[in-house]
């Protein structure tokens, strides 16, 4: 026997083959999700920081402006979580993602059927809505406010979500005007 021969190959019978036609390539449906429902997304997703203002329904990070901390859903003053920056992209949990959508003049925010509101200078998540006023600063800067009481010159006041860093956590100011940055999935 020859040592380099190819073994034999048993034959096949005749499989009917479907050829695909090129010029239409199949592509999986992308599914639809209505307005306003959380989409569950796999962890360590790639967000894009936004420059050119708000997308309404879009899902967005709220990053401290000067630090990798992200805006969690919870209610506490635990409500930052670390997330990783590179260059333009941050990367996160999708838990972390609340989606924007246009309410009259301004926004609500939502993490997974949860609105972000405010309780005094505290940041809360509620079943109840809360309209948010979201400003382009450019370059990714945003200001979020939410105004309460009279918008006269002798009462109401202005509260600006923002980072604290010698609190540790995301708050609501009426004095500190910093913006964050808004990193778009």
């Amino acid at each position: 026997e020859d040592p380099t021969a190819q073994p034999e190959t048993p034959e096949t019978p005749d499989v009917p083959v479907t050829p695909t036609d090129p010029e239409t390539p199949t592509e999986p449906e992308t599914p639809s999700v209505p307005e306003n429902e959380w989409i569950a997304l796999p962890a360590g997703n790639t967000y894009v920081l936004d420059t050119d203002g708000i997308d309404s329904g879009a899902m967005y990070l709220i990053v401290a402006s000067s630090y990798a901390k992200a805006l969690s859903a919870t209610t506490s003053n635990n409500n930052a979580v670390s997330i990783t920056i590179d260059g333009n992209n941050a990367t996160a949990d999708a838990a972390y993602g609340w989606i924007f959508t246009a309410s009259g003049s301004g926004y609500t925010i939502q993490n997974n059927g949860t609105y972000l509101g405010r309780s005094s200078s505290k940041l809360a998540a509620g079943s109840s809505s809360t309209t948010w006023t979201v400003s382009n600063s450019g370059s990714g800067q945003y200001t979020i406010t939410q105004s309460s009481g009279s918008s006269n010159w002798w009462g109401g006041s202005k509260y600006y979500v923002r980072w604290s860093n010698s609190n540790g956590y995301f708050q609501a100011s009426t004095s500190s005007t910093d913006p964050v940055r808004l990193y778009k999935y």
